[in-house]
């Protein structure tokens, strides 16, 4: 087991090689900026805030260029995104540190140095072999769970109940699972479940009041219509629609609960939907698609707030959890959007 000082030595030695390549750089680096008009010292002083490769020079052209600074932010933004990553996959290892160490890391962490600290976690990371032993013993701890949706869907492709009668029998299976088998709930302690529920459905059944008479509003002032107008004055792409429904829902899956987006922006999309030749049923699934995505995307997103409760764990812990997810989800949410424009 090394020691704190062998494994900073080791880093070190791990490092260098790579950062011979920060020299030249940083000579183009400071040749740009001198050349674009910036004082020396200011470009200099620029590698302390932005250490980031191509960055730092679209920074310095985009600034040069006259744009604005919250565009050049926003673009060195969208170049270092890869950070994102680099510090959901680093998180798993450095869960332990304190806040202020893993920002002071967040700071020096660079391509070729997450590349080395990636490589030696790895190697260093003890990994437990697949066990069909365990596998199946874990099976056998959890098959009153896994029968849920076993349940589910039988009931379901059975014909032997509908979709509101299987939620019914699935709260029949849970509760009774729960007095009988595990023993979690006893009896006296469901008048206080039964009130937290109540408190729960009933919060719900406001908020769909609310959003039902904001829709029959929507629709007495003809805003589809307006919308519609507009739409068609702006935009004449699909791609381009479905590009800027992808953002909208996006943002809407982040503040809003999916039944009152569903009762409030429905009537406001199908109608535009409907005059880019958009298939309803593909955009129910693009709609509910991009829903589940704004329920985990930061900063905002619904889940996170709710994972961060239900686990204890701070939101920058969070954050990094969810990111590979995120992406992955990001990328079903594309391939939903525009594949299926080929076949229709």
């Amino acid at each position: 087991m090394l020691t704190k000082k062998q494994l900073f030595t080791r880093g070190m030695l791990d490092i260098s090689p790579h950062m011979l390549s920060v020299i030249p750089f940083g000579i183009i680096c400071g040749a740009i900026g001198v050349e674009l008009g910036f004082d020396p010292y200011l470009v200099y002083a620029m590698s302390f805030i932005i250490f980031g490769g191509a960055s730092q020079i679209v920074f310095l052209q985009l600034l040069s260029g006259g744009a604005s600074s919250l565009v050049a932010v926003a673009s060195v933004g969208i170049i270092n995104s890869r950070h994102l990553l680099y510090g959901a996959v680093l998180s798993e290892y450095l869960e332990k540190l304190s806040f202020i160490k893993k920002l002071l890391i967040s700071y020096v962490v660079v391509d070729q140095g997450f590349a080395e600290s990636n490589k030696f976690f790895k190697k260093n990371k003890k990994i437990e072999k697949f066990n069909l032993k365990n596998a199946y013993n874990s099976a056998k701890i959890a098959k009153w769970e896994i029968a849920i949706p076993v349940l589910i869907i039988l009931s379901l492709f059975s014909g032997f109940a509908t979709l509101v009668e299987s939620a019914a029998l699935l709260v029949l299976y849970v509760l009774t699972v729960e007095l009988y088998i595990f023993k979690d709930v006893s009896f006296k302690d469901l008048p206080k479940i039964i009130i937290d529920c109540s408190t729960l459905v009933g919060g719900v059944l406001i908020i769909l009041g609310f959003a039902m008479g904001f829709t029959g509003y929507l629709v007495d002032a003809q805003i589809p219509l307006k919308i519609l107008n507009f739409v068609q004055n702006t935009i004449s792409s699909k791609i381009i629609f479905l590009l800027a429904l992808n953002i909208l829902l996006l943002i809407i899956g982040c503040l809003m609960d999916v039944f009152s987006a569903i009762i409030v922006v429905v009537p406001l999309i199908a109608p535009l939907a409907a005059y880019f030749g958009i298939d309803p049923f593909h955009l129910a699934i693009i709609f509910i698609a991009n829903l589940e995505l704004g329920y985990i995307t930061p900063p905002v997103g619904m889940n996170l707030y709710l994972s961060s409760y239900r686990f204890n764990k701070d939101m920058p812990t969070i954050y990094s959890a969810t990111l590979p997810f995120f992406f992955i989800r990001l990328i079903g949410v594309l391939i939903i959007t525009y594949i299926p424009l080929f076949f229709y």
